[in-house]
């Protein structure tokens, strides 16, 4: 929704997905929680731009889900594996809500597009969305700090 305030076209980035991949790699997130947290993270973004099919909840469920399933955690120790590999879940996850939108809403008419105009409108904000993701596992990481030290300074 910001997007449509500040007008940056196809660049608007997702910053929630970083979140979602962040919970499905931090080791002390339980299943449980993770799973919820990223189902309301998605049903947010769904509320946010208006979307009352759940695609978004949908996309980012399963993204923590592959996430957690996969142990990224392994491999997601740089700035550049971190945007290379937020770039290509928000990739996969445009082209899962294009493809969900063609089954469950064939009459919106996806004739007319061409797949230039596909691959700029995922390919741009995929981009957008991994080049913040260092920025947001970051401040991820600050919060879940902080978290740590509050509840460390209430057990003593």
């Amino acid at each position: 929704s910001l997007g449509t305030v500040v007008g940056p076209g196809l660049l608007m980035p997702n910053p929630v997905l970083p979140m979602v991949i962040y919970l499905g790699m931090a080791p002390d997130v339980g299943l449980a929680r993770g799973a919820v947290l990223s189902f309301l993270l998605g049903w947010m973004v769904d509320s946010a731009c208006g979307n009352a099919m759940g695609l978004y909840t949908f996309v980012h469920e399963a993204t923590y889900l592959v996430a957690r399933g996969a142990g990224f955690r392994l491999i997601m120790r740089g700035r550049i594996s971190q945007v290379l590999i937020t770039a290509a879940a928000f990739v996969v996850g445009a082209v899962t809500l294009i493809a969900l939108r063609m089954i469950f809403r064939p009459e919106v008419g996806f004739d007319n597009l061409s797949v230039r105009h596909v691959l700029t409108a995922v390919l741009a904000p995929g981009l957008s969305t991994g080049a913040i993701a260092p920025f947001v596992f970051q401040l991820a990481r600050r919060i879940d700090t902080f978290r740590r030290r509050e509840e460390g300074a209430a057990i003593t």
